[in-house]
């Protein structure tokens, strides 16, 4: 009679200790009203988007950072922005060479295909596509100067 008394409280014992191990083996969930921006900034190395630090941008490309919606502000060496941030929206800032910033919402969801190409036009050409040889089609057509377009790849594109 006992045992049967102890058993259950050294079971209750157990589990949160395994639960207390398991605190770091998972990133916290992300809030789904939030947002996420990313820089584009040729020739930047470093900057911050919201507070969050920014280093070794590739080519001047950051990574898309999580941010609530509101107002926020990016941080480079060539220029800073206040920004508001809307719920649930993808956004590339692009910061041209005389100091001006372009925003551009992406057309970028949660959805069930294998990856997501966007392509943007930072040149002056008027309409860029982008071809796929292998596949002798346009994947994207008639991007715009300062513009993008992407498209959901469900199935290789070679």
């Amino acid at each position: 009679m006992k045992f049967s008394r102890i058993l259950p409280i050294v079971m209750v014992l157990a589990s949160a200790d395994a639960a207390t191990a398991d605190d770091g083996l998972y990133e916290d969930a992300i809030d789904p009203s939030s947002s996420f921006v990313r820089v584009v900034a040729p020739g930047e190395t470093v900057g911050s988007i919201d507070g969050n630090s920014l280093r070794d941008l590739n080519a001047g490309v950051s990574d898309f950072v999580n941010v609530m919606p509101g107002n926020i502000e990016v941080v480079l060496p060539g220029g800073n922005l206040d920004f508001d941030v809307g719920p649930s929206t993808h956004y590339t800032l692009i910061l041209s060479e005389d100091g001006e910033w372009t925003v551009v919402v992406d057309d970028i969801t949660n959805s069930p295909a294998k990856a997501d190409i966007s392509l943007y036009n930072l040149s002056q050409v008027e309409l860029v596509d982008l071809f796929v040889p292998a596949a002798n089609a346009v994947a994207i057509g008639g991007v715009s100067s300062l513009e993008a377009q992407t498209v959901a790849v469900r199935a290789p594109l070679i």
